[in-house]
């Protein structure tokens, strides 16, 4: 039971402070992306081995609470958004601006969710030590190294 609530706080701050969200890696309304675990998941070794206090659990645990049930609302409201938009995209007769009424509200349920999600990492950083936010920033700049070899490895065997 011990190690379950340890790893639940884990896994919600990795999702959290990694600096990914759900909303970036969808891209725009209406694209669409491999599903899987998302890019929250990478910083999970990161978190292990952050040796967070139960204070600092605890804490932080009061904080996802704080967030949780609006956060997904607005998933929720984000989906339903999105479908609307694809549906509209595709629909065989073209109506601009219902489609334009879409995708604002889309985004603008987005830029909602993106805000709250960096009020709620702003306030999970204040419960880690300089330390915590350092290893949290190293492991990040070597996350984004790692993409960039990825991205410029792909781009070098698929010449245009």
């Amino acid at each position: 039971m011990k190690l379950r609530n340890v790893l639940t706080v884990t896994v919600a701050i990795a999702l959290i402070l990694s600096g990914f969200t759900v909303a970036s890696a969808k891209g725009f309304p209406g694209m669409h992306r491999r599903h899987g675990m998302g890019f929250g998941m990478m910083g999970l070794k990161t978190f292990l081995e952050l040796n967070l206090t139960k204070d600092q659990e605890s804490q932080l645990l009061t904080i996802i609470d704080k967030y949780k049930n609006s956060q997904k609302e607005s998933r929720d409201s984000l989906r339903v958004a999105q479908k609307n938009l694809f549906k509209l995209a595709h629909e065989e007769k073209f109506n601009e601006v219902e489609l334009r009424k879409a995708f604002q509200k889309a985004s603008s349920i987005r830029e909602d969710l993106f805000i709250s999600r960096a009020k709620m990492r702003a306030e999970m950083k204040t419960v880690l030590t300089p330390e915590q936010l350092e290893k949290l920033k190293k492991n990040r700049a070597e996350r984004a190294g790692r993409l960039r070899d990825r991205l410029n490895a792909r781009c070098q065997n698929h010449p245009e």
